[in-house]
């Protein structure tokens, strides 16, 4: 069913971007996707969100998503969750976060995360 795989593909996400697979995240996004890191500008398409994704895995030792609330539609999925970010440094954080997704297709095409952008930056 349409809401079951949008909550199924959110948490493909979720699980891909904790194991810093980009690979992964990649396969899950139309050609053209758009997604958007709390303020930061759009990334348009897949070489954008790679270099992204890998230049921001670096100082990050762990991720872990704890998803509070999930829905889903056929063609929309909205999720919250706590996120927590462990650093090389051993330093923790955990704030709330929410991420938005318009699919088409079975493949996300527009994405917003929307949380405490610190969480993504280096010596945060």
């Amino acid at each position: 069913d349409a809401p079951g795989y949008g909550r199924a593909l959110a948490q493909h996400l979720f699980a891909a971007l904790e194991r810093a697979d980009v690979d992964a995240v990649i396969a899950l996004l139309a050609d053209d996707a758009t997604l958007r890191i709390a303020a930061a500008p759009a990334l348009v398409g897949h070489a954008a969100t790679r270099d992204r994704l890998a230049a921001h895995r670096a100082p990050r030792a762990a991720l872990r998503h704890s998803i509070t609330d999930l829905r889903a539609d056929a063609d929309f999925v909205l999720a919250e969750a706590e996120v927590t970010v462990v650093r090389d440094d051993g330093a923790k954080a955990t704030a709330p976060a929410a991420l938005s997704l318009r699919l088409r297709g079975g493949r996300i095409v527009r994405g917003q995360w929307y949380g405490d952008p610190r969480l993504w930056e280096r010596g945060a």
